[in-house]
């Protein structure tokens, strides 16, 4: 039995869902019929990972005009208490075979089996869910563990040991690095404190960056020019960042401009603008665009240079396999990670820039991000995501909540974007609440009037809300809820006639 904290209900395809995560932040499903929850089909399991997962090692920025889907508006409204949800034990099963089995490496390998995917495909389907140290045979009369035996999962062995080490109920897992030179002759590195070991030269110069780009024949002199540009505002603006990683991908890198349907190939995406291929090493652009500062193609070439910029993987002199995946592996999603990459990319400009990609998780992080004072843009090249969940805690005073918060905004995400999945608005309230806090937190003092208060929300929701599309539906209604209670719990007398 495992602990999971429940993150959300949603339909998919004309069925009921709740997702969990467990304390290792995987996510578990399951169904509810006729208001009794229940196991689920491990092909309907696999679907959902599926469904909030992505191509590995591919790193895109999107245009949501291009090809947005519409959700249907048809299901059922909740009116549900926004809460801080508990945590709960579960015994994490699918129904394989007709029997709920329970859910391991291997069961769950058997269930992606069915589908024609790619290797690598697979293993971030596999490491996106529940993982155990053992195990079991089912007896079928009575779905109860009946024997233990040693579970191995040659394909992912790495990963594999780095979830499974330690106790289950184990605390939140800050990404690291993890090193099998010796076994399986890899090393993976997530943050940039342990970069040493897979670097062994200095920090280049700026002098050096411009010279390995002007030496690169693979970069078409068109966009040479772009990118010396963004590593003089990278070397101003982050002085005291991880480089290596950067500059060992800009000795092999290339730039290639494609048409759409190559794009689409690349990306598995029809909204894809532009991507870096981290195991290709290469940025796909599309052809027939000018990028010049201030339009929407200069932000795509600083975007997929800042996903360049993190990640790299390479041989050693010894012949190991080598990943610096600064993304991380303990947590990671395609909604949030892109982001923060976003926020990055524009702050490098000598300009503001509003119209960002993914926009509303964009605008959610820019307001987090000037909230709290323990994290930073330099941080998010240094560290994975899960050290950003990990600092949001420490600023907050959770325990391992805001993982769930980034699912929550994942899920929405996915909400929005697909025409088989709805949840109802009122799902996303702990998020909403989850940002207010903290918002409300620093600008808001016991001496302002309501009338101020007030001005303070308008202000956070203008910021949140710009160019946010309506399809969303973002619940404004509830915000200014959360900021009467708010008030009260301050000291501030609550004027309900103030609009």
């Amino acid at each position: 039995m495992k602990e999971y904290r429940e993150i959300i209900t949603f339909a998919y395809k004309g069925k009921e869902y709740k997702m969990y995560l467990d304390n290792r932040n995987k996510k578990f499903f399951t169904g509810i019929v006729d208001g009794i929850e229940t196991y689920i089909p491990i092909e309907e399991y696999v679907d959902l990972l599926m469904m909030f997962s992505k191509k590995e090692g591919v790193m895109n920025i999107t245009d949501d005009e291009l090809n947005r889907m519409m959700n249907d508006n048809n299901y059922q409204n909740y009116n549900r208490v926004p809460e801080k949800k508990k945590k709960k034990r579960i015994v994490p099963k699918v129904i394989a075979g007709g029997v709920a089995t329970l859910l391991t490496a291997s069961v769950l390998m058997s269930g992606i089996s069915n589908y024609q995917e790619q290797q690598d495909f697979r293993n971030k389907i596999l490491s996106s869910g529940p993982t155990v140290e053992q195990e079991y045979v089912v007896d079928s009369s009575t779905a109860a563990p009946t024997e233990e035996k040693e579970a191995t999962n040659t394909s992912n062995n790495d990963y594999q040991k780095y979830f499974t080490g330690g106790q289950a109920d184990e605390e939140f897992i800050l990404d690291t690095y993890i090193d099998n030179r010796d076994f399986s002759h890899r090393l993976y590195i997530f943050d940039m404190d342990h970069a040493d070991l897979a670097f062994d030269y200095e920090q280049p110069t700026l002098d050096d960056f411009l010279q390995l780009i002007n030496k690169n024949t693979q970069i078409d002199e068109r966009f040479k020019p772009i990118m010396i540009e963004y590593c003089k505002d990278l070397f101003e603006k982050y002085p005291n960042v991880e480089k290596r990683q950067f500059y060992k991908n800009l000795q092999t890198l290339s730039v290639v401009e494609v048409d759409e349907q190559e794009m689409m190939k690349a990306t598995i995406s029809v909204d894809a603008v532009g991507c870096y291929v981290q195991d290709e090493n290469r940025i796909y652009l599309l052809e027939g665009h000018e990028y010049k500062p201030g339009t929407w193609d200069y932000q795509v070439i600083y975007h997929e240079l800042s996903h360049c910029m993190r990640d790299t993987q390479f041989k050693d002199k010894e012949g190991n396999d080598v990943y610096v995946k600064f993304c991380g592996l303990n947590y990671w999603d395609v909604p949030n990670a892109e982001a923060i990459n976003s926020l990055f990319a524009v702050s490098l400009f000598d300009y503001e820039e509003k119209d960002i990609a993914y926009q509303y998780q964009s605008n959610y992080h820019k307001l987090i991000l000037e909230t709290i004072d323990n994290y930073t843009l330099d941080d998010y090249v240094n560290h994975s995501l899960s050290y950003y969940a990990q600092q949001l805690d420490k600023y907050n005073g959770d325990d391992n909540y805001a993982t769930s918060m980034l699912a929550l905004m994942e899920t929405q995400y996915r909400d929005f974007h697909s025409s088989s999945f709805e949840a109802p608005q009122s799902e996303y309230y702990p998020l909403y609440d989850y940002l207010s806090k903290m918002y409300l937190g620093k600008h808001l003092n016991p001496n302002m009037s309501y009338e101020e208060a007030r001005a303070v929300m308008d202000e956070m929701l203008e910021q949140l809300l710009f160019d946010v599309p309506e399809e969303y539906n973002i619940d404004t209604n509830h915000f200014y809820d959360y900021l009467n209670e708010y008030c009260n719990s301050i000291g501030i007398s609550v004027n309900q006639n103030v609009k």
